[in-house]
């Protein structure tokens, strides 16, 4: 079985939507009563990571890395 490949990968840009995304899942739960709003924690492993760095480097919020 032979595996796909991508001639022209663009990891940088799946990094800016997938922060994207992270970011609007926050923005979910920032408005829930259940969670302490300034108190979210990204954690990551591998490209999870990264993304959370990622998201982080996109907003003015507080961050503590």
């Amino acid at each position: 079985m032979e595996i796909a490949r991508c001639s022209s990968p663009d990891y940088v840009g799946a990094e800016e939507v997938l922060a994207q995304d992270l970011l609007g899942a926050v923005d979910y739960f920032r408005d829930q009563p259940c969670v302490i709003a300034d108190q979210i924690v990204l954690v990551g492993h591998l490209q999870g990571g990264s993304v959370s760095l990622a998201a982080a480097n996109k907003t003015l919020r507080a961050v503590a890395a």
